[in-house]
C-alpha cells in the first residue's frame, strides 16, 4: 500500500478537522526503517501489536474496549497492507473507519496513543526543525534545483550551460583583441546561463513553499548567482557550501542539512532573546506557564514557544476546553471541575493550533535559556 510521502502544514489543517467527528484518535508513530534490523521481515508490525495490547488492557469501560478494538483493526489492517518508503510511519485512526498516514524520512521515537485528540506534537516538532528549503548546486557547465522537505529531497530542475564559459586566455600583443573578445564572449555565457538558473529557480520557490535557499557547488558560480538574485531570494538565502556539481543527491542533502540546523539554532538564540526581553517590559510577549496558557486560552497568542524536554501536568475542562496548571481544581471561565491532564504542554500545542498560533520548539542552548524563563512563552497578537 501506497502512503503519501511528506507532511505539509496544510496537511495538519486536514487533521484538525478530522478531530472535529466523534470519538477518539488513536494516534501511531512508528519506526519502519528497514535499515535497522529488528524492522527487517516486518518486524515493526511485531511492536505495533505489542503496544496496541498493552493499551486494551488497561482499559476499564467496555464501550471504550469496543471503540478502540475497532480503531485499532482499522489500524493494523492499514500497517499489515504497507510498503516501508521511509524511516518512519505516522497514522492516525478512528473507530468509524476514517484513518489519515504519512511517510517521514525524520526519525521520530515510536510512540502510541489513544486520547480525545490526534497526538500531533511529534509532527510538528518535526516540521519545526526541518523547515523546507530549495537547493541550487551548480558549476560553470550546469545545475540542478532540489528542494529538501523532512530529509526527503526532491529534484526540479537540470540546466546545461550553453557554450563554454571559462575565461580565456591568450598572449602577445597581437591577440589582446582576441583575448578581450573571447573574455567578453565567456562573460556574456555566464550571465545569460545564470540568469536562465535564476528564472528556474523564481518558478520552483513559486510553486513550493519554502523558507530557505542554499547554494551549492563552485566558488565562482555560486558567487555569480548570489548576486543575481532578486531580493525576495536573496532575503532567503542561508548559506553555501562548495560540492561537485554532479555529487549525489544524498550528499546534497547532507551538506545542505547541517547549513539548515546551523540556522535553525541561530534563529532560535535570537527569538529566546528577544520573547525574554519583550516579556521582561510586557511588550506584546509573556513567558512562564500560567500567563502563556492563559494568552493561549483568550486567543491571544501569535506564537506558542516551548522548550525542548519541558512537560508540565494540567488540568482542561471538557466544558470549554480551556487549560490550566495542575494546582487548579475548577474552571476560571465556568467554574466547572476540571480534568488532569498528564502533559499539560500536548494540550497547549493544540490549543495553539485551534487558534491559528504558530508554534516553536526551541532546542539546544536557547531551550536551556527558555528553561530559566519558565519553559514556555508565547509573542501576543494584542
Amino acid at each position: 500500500m501506497e502512503v503519501q510521502l511528506m507532511i505539509t502544514k496544510a496537511d495538519l489543517s486536514a487533521v484538525h478537522e478530522y478531530e472535529k467527528t466523534p470519538g477518539r484518535v488513536l494516534s501511531i508513530y512508528l519506526d519502519v526503517d528497514q535499515s535497522k534490523q529488528v524492522n527487517l521481515n516486518r518486524g515493526f508490525e511485531a511492536a505495533l501489536e505489542t503496544r496496541l495490547r498493552d493499551i486494551e488492557r488497561r482499559l476499564e469501560e467496555e464501550s471504550e474496549r469496543r471503540e478502540f478494538s475497532a480503531a485499532s483493526s482499522f489500524a493494523r489492517d492499514f500497517v499489515g497492507k504497507y510498503q516501508p518508503g521511509a524511516r518512519s510511519l505516522v497514522v492516525f485512526a478512528k473507530a468509524n473507519g476514517s484513518l489519515w498516514a504519512r511517510e517521514m524520512n525524520p526519525g521520530i521515537t515510536p510512540e502510541i496513543r489513544w486520547e480525545q485528540k490526534a497526538h500531533l506534537q511529534p509532527v510538528l516538532e518535526a516540521l519545526d526543525e526541518f523547515e523546507p528549503y530549495v537547493v541550487v548546486v551548480a558549476d560553470k557547465s550546469g545545475a540542478r534545483i532540489f528542494t529538501v522537505t523532512l530529509r526527503q529531497i526532491e529534484e526540479h530542475a537540470q540546466l546545461c550551460a550553453s557554450g563554454e564559459v571559462t575565461h580565456t586566455k591568450t598572449t602577445g600583443l597581437d591577440h589582446l583583441y582576441s583575448q578581450s573578445h573571447f573574455q567578453r564572449k565567456a562573460d556574456e555565457h555566464v550571465h545569460s546561463y545564470v540568469r536562465r538558473l535564476v528564472h528556474d529557480l523564481e518558478r520552483v520557490v513559486r510553486s513550493k513553499p519554502v523558507h530557505r535557499l542554499m547554494l551549492a557547488g563552485s566558488n565562482e558560480i555560486m558567487g555569480e548567482i548570489h548576486r543575481s538574485l532578486p531580493k525576495p531570494l536573496r532575503h532567503k538565502f542561508v548559506g553555501s557550501v562548495v560540492l561537485p556539481a554532479d555529487a549525489p543527491d544524498v550528499e546534497v542533502l547532507e551538506a545542505t542539512t547541517s547549513i539548515g540546523q546551523r540556522v535553525e539554532r541561530e534563529a532560535e538564540n535570537s527569538k529566546v532573546e528577544i520573547l525574554i526581553t519583550s516579556a521582561a517590559k510586557q511588550v506584546r510577549a509573556t513567558t512562564g506557564l500560567k500567563p502563556t496558557i492563559d494568552a493561549l486560552n483568550q486567543g491571544r497568542a501569535h506564537e506558542f514557544v516551548y522548550a525542548e524536554g519541558f512537560s508540565a501536568r494540567g488540568a482542561r475542562c471538557d466544558a470549554c476546553d480551556a487549560i490550566f496548571p495542575a494546582r487548579f481544581l475548577n474552571c476560571e471561565y465556568c467554574d466547572k471541575a476540571l480534568q488532569a491532564l498528564d502533559d499539560v504542554i500536548q494540550s497547549a500545542i493544540e490549543k495553539a493550533l485551534a487558534t491559528g498560533a504558530r508554534i516553536e520548539q526551541i532546542r539546544g542552548a536557547a531551550a536551556q535559556r527558555l528553561l530559566g524563563a519558565g519553559g514556555v512563552g508565547a509573542f501576543l497578537r494584542f
